[in-house]
């Protein structure tokens, strides 16, 4: 990827594109690229939160662990996605543990650089408080889901997964990533054997398509279905 595509993937995709143009270019002549394994931890919670990430190419898991062992998958992250972006906003700690899931190329930005440019400009600003309500409200929906029954909390689960990085196709929404039934079933509140289940039984029914690299909604209107099936009881 060319200095160029990094500059408009940063423009395009993250709230300093709305920083003026010599803002802009100050903050991102001061970024750098870092490159992480496969299995490579970015952060972890409790780190200090000095920089956010945008990720150039590759995967990323987001996720918590409580005080059990029971690990909760918060968010599967790809390219043109920000991660870390909140700490940068208030300075605290990390609130939640970062891992490659494959080869993962990110560029990265300090605190300390970008403050003072969002301090400046007002538009920015609001840009980034709407990205924060967003959040919230996918923090909400996740909630929500929790409170399915299975059937309800996988095809919301890859109904969240659909809009964030589905791509259409001639197939359908082709979801790539490289995640283990494990790992999905962390996103979706159910456990591993209940996640290879729940999947097999969408395959079955010709509504999705599942691999070790991608999983394909076939037909998101039944999905759908299901999804609202689930909410309400």
């Amino acid at each position: 990827m060319t200095p160029d595509d990094i500059r408009e993937l940063l423009r395009n995709n993250t709230f300093l594109g709305c920083l003026p143009d010599e803002a802009f270019d100050q903050v991102y002549r001061k970024g750098h690229i870092v490159r992480f394994r496969k299995g490579e931890t970015l952060f972890r919670r409790g780190d200090e939160g000095a920089s956010m990430m945008l990720i150039l190419a590759g995967s990323v898991k987001v996720f918590n662990t409580t005080a059990d062992g029971h690990e909760a998958v918060l968010n599967f992250l790809g390219p043109a996605d920000v991660v870390g972006e909140i700490t940068i906003l208030d300075g605290l700690e990390r609130t939640a543990s970062v891992i490659a899931l494959e080869a993962t190329e990110t560029f990265s930005l300090q605190r300390r650089d970008i403050t003072p440019a969002l301090l400046a400009n007002s538009e920015a600003t609001l840009e980034v408080i709407q990205m924060l309500c967003g959040k919230l409200r996918s923090a909400s929906s996740m909630i929500e889901d929790g409170l399915n029954e299975m059937p309800g909390r996988t095809a919301r689960g890859l109904l969240r997964l659909a809009d964030q990085l589905g791509r259409q196709s001639r197939e359908g929404i082709v979801i790539q990533l490289k995640v283990s039934h494990r790992d999905l079933g962390g996103y979706m509140g159910i456990s591993r054997e209940n996640t290879s289940r729940q999947l097999a039984v969408l395959r079955q029914q010709g509504i999705v398509s599942v691999d070790a690299t991608k999983i394909v909604i076939l037909k998101r209107g039944e999905l759908e279905e299901i999804a609202e099936a689930g909410r309400d009881g």
